[in-house]
């Protein structure tokens, strides 16, 4: 299975697969942001609904370690040098006040 379709099956578990009803409506609210830029209250508030949405999934991936997999795989094709160890792995897996803090980074990207 490629990385894309992981990712995309990652979300749908969480969204309930709502599909294409959700890319219209992404769709939609993308064209919205960019007729103002993407500056403003309305892209403030896009932020805060996105990182809102975002954190249970990236919390998932990160528990069962899916995201550091796609990593893996998506470095691996491209032909760069990425390595996550195993204790790491274990200390996500069993630790929610680790994912919090890979978490924190996220949002502040």
């Amino acid at each position: 299975m490629s990385v894309d379709a992981e990712i995309v099956e990652t979300i749908d578990a969480v969204l309930g697969g709502e599909g294409t009803a959700r890319i219209e409506q992404d769709a939609a609210r993308i064209e919205e942001l960019a007729c103002g830029g993407f500056e403003g209250l309305a892209y403030e508030v896009f932020e805060i609904e996105l990182c809102r949405e975002a954190e249970p999934i990236l919390l998932g991936m990160l528990r069962k370690g899916t995201l550091a997999r796609l990593a893996l795989k998506q470095c691996k094709s491209r032909g760069w040098k990425f390595f996550v160890h195993e204790d790491d792995m274990l200390l996500l897996r069993s630790s929610s006040v680790e994912r919090d803090v890979i978490m924190v980074g996220f949002v502040h990207l």
